[in-house]
């Protein structure tokens, strides 16, 4: 089952703004420096727009960009929910705080309630406070 990320309207356009100036200035004038910016711009663009979280049968799968990572769901302890900053590579402060045995992570589906349910049943092991 995928899930795409939520984004919030207003994290995309403050995290777009420098990108689209960076991307005037690589073209206004050409320099190496310039063209690395421009990469490097395009490399964030790439990883907080195609941000998604897919339940297989065994595991979550966070995919952001190039990146993947599996956490399988026996090693899920704990999931809350938080509207802190919490850097997660999605344009949303709507998270899920995952804890599990080798680590945290944090995930803003865009539909926060069925996520939830779904590891409610593969996570029967796991806490989720007030959720």
């Amino acid at each position: 089952m995928h899930f795409p990320a939520k984004v919030d309207i207003w994290m995309a356009v403050l995290s777009s703004a420098p990108m689209l100036i960076g991307i005037w200035w690589a073209f206004k004038d050409f320099s190496w420096g310039a063209l690395i910016l421009l990469i490097l711009l395009l490399f964030f663009v790439w990883i907080s727009y195609r941000t998604v979280y897919v339940i297989t049968e065994d595991s979550l799968e966070i995919r952001r960009g190039p990146f993947s990572e599996k956490i399988p769901f026996s090693e899920i302890t704990s999931v809350k929910r938080s509207r802190f900053f919490w850097p997660s590579g999605a344009l949303s402060l709507d998270h899920l705080v995952i804890k599990y045995k080798s680590g945290t992570k944090s995930v803003s589906p865009q539909n926060i309630s069925l996520f939830i349910n779904e590891l409610k049943l593969r996570c029967p092991e796991a806490e989720f406070p007030e959720l």
